[in-house]
């Protein structure tokens, strides 16, 4: 027995859309800028007294504008691998770069939590190094993910891409009319030569 089921396939873009890049940017522009501030009111603007140098008084304000903002930027990343970084991974692109930046971001959040819960005076001379050092050089790895991977898209563009690599992941996603479920089919380059790009058939 045959049962006809209409599906709507929905393409899921890897680039990311104008206002998602936007959130992504603004967040990662202040966790950076909050911590670089910290930086710089703890090491180069304390204020001198009769007891010796006194930290400033926009210091542990910057801090709590750091932790705030990385849980929201925490959130934004998770936003990112469900689309963006799932399915460039599974079609093979700027995979380096971005194994580099996922690599960073979860490096950060680790020695970040380390520094919170695990900071003392016999690791204080080493464990803040392990944080803040990455974490000032998180916009060139940013930047250097960005614009590679806009020059692949570029050159993919210009050269071309195979009818299979795009089939591959083309129809991760469709919606059952039935039930209202997502769930992942096969269309064959057949199938999607004769498709129209909104819809397709499945027959079980």
């Amino acid at each position: 027995m045959t049962q006809q089921t209409n599906t709507h396939r929905i393409v899921v873009p890897i680039r990311l859309n104008q206002h998602h890049q936007r959130w992504v940017y603004a967040c990662f522009g202040l966790l950076w800028l909050s911590g670089a501030l910290w930086l710089l009111f703890h090491y180069f603007l304390q204020t001198p007294s009769a007891f010796g140098p006194h930290p400033h008084v926009l210091e542990p304000w910057w801090l709590r504008l750091h932790g705030l903002t990385m849980m929201a930027t925490l959130v934004l990343v998770g936003t990112t691998l469900v689309h963006h970084a799932h399915k460039a991974w599974r079609l093979g692109r700027n995979r380096a770069m971005g194994a580099l930046l996922t690599a960073c971001l979860v490096w950060l959040a680790a020695s970040g939590y380390a520094l919170y819960y695990f900071a003392s005076d016999s690791n204080e001379a080493w464990l803040p190094l392990l944080h803040w050092i990455p974490g000032l050089s998180l916009p060139a790895i940013i930047a250097v993910h960005v614009l590679a991977g806009r020059a692949k898209q570029t050159s993919r563009k210009l050269t071309g891409t195979t009818l299979a690599k795009q089939t591959q992941y083309s129809t991760d996603l469709i919606v059952n009319n039935c039930d209202g479920q997502l769930r992942p089919i096969k269309i064959t380059p057949a199938q999607t030569a004769n498709s129209s790009p909104r819809s397709a058939r499945s027959h079980s």
